[in-house]
């Protein structure tokens, strides 16, 4: 004769099975807002579905990127060519862009607060020409 499970197992073994049918529910909602991505789905559709399965309805976000390119001028007085030719190979380091990454980051959260800009990539090799060289 087999023992009957004790309340506390019974509790357990129901906590599993909540969690495993809550992770199923998502699983189905995930893969029917991927056949809305692939065009399988219209949003109405979609919705209607899930509604009618008791899921989320599928609230679409819009991530928009854009590339903008600026430059700037720098400066350098060393005397000495070499010392030049190692200035532009300093500014090619990651170290250097991660700092302008930074930078330009730092200038947006200050001058467009409350965007929701970030800089998610950067140029790690920039365009450096010589324009002028002289002596003063």
């Amino acid at each position: 004769m087999t023992a009957q499970p004790t309340a506390e197992q019974l509790r357990a073994e129901l906590a599993q099975l909540q969690q495993e049918h809550e992770a199923f529910r998502e699983l189905a909602r995930d893969r029917a807002i991927k056949g809305f991505h692939d065009g399988q789905w219209t949003a109405e559709a979609l919705n209607d579905t899930l509604t009618d399965l008791g899921l989320q309805p599928y609230e679409p976000q819009l991530v928009s990127r854009f590339d903008v390119n600026f430059g700037f001028q720098v400066e350098a007085r060393t005397g000495d060519e070499h010392d030049d030719h190692q200035l532009v190979h300093r500014l090619r380091d990651k170290d250097v862009a991660d700092a302008m990454r930074a930078a330009l980051s730092t200038a947006i959260a200050e001058h467009l607060p409350g965007t929701p800009l970030t800089v998610t990539e950067q140029e790690t090799h920039p365009y450096i020409g010589y324009a002028t060289v002289r002596w003063v």
